[in-house]
């Protein structure tokens, strides 16, 4: 609703329980949606970075390939789609923005 009134939204940013979207390994039943899936088109249409709170994600299981390899992990499990950050980002993010949204 935000960009379809003309808001600039600068960026998405996850947090706790939504850094499970990062997750390139998620598997949704095919009768339920996907929000993961609907979050990434979403950003991709409208040009909006996705970005997850690194401590976060660690925390529930989603690592990059750099964190991966200097933890000695198989594999990393990072959508492409999103870019991991610190909540510093998040902070620039609230002082260069006249409101925020939270859901």
């Amino acid at each position: 609703a935000a960009v379809q009134q003309g808001h600039p939204v600068n960026a998405i940013f996850c947090y706790q329980a939504g850094t499970e979207y990062a997750n390139k390994l998620r598997l949704i039943p095919a009768e339920e949606p996907d929000a993961g899936k609907q979050l990434i088109a979403f950003s991709q249409t409208h040009e909006i970075p996705l970005q997850v709170c690194i401590s976060a994600a660690n925390r529930r299981g989603v690592v990059s390939q750099q964190d991966a390899q200097d933890n000695d992990l198989d594999s990393d499990n990072l959508n492409p789609a999103f870019q991991l950050v610190g909540l510093g980002e998040l902070a620039q993010h609230l002082q260069q923005s006249d409101r925020v949204i939270q859901f």
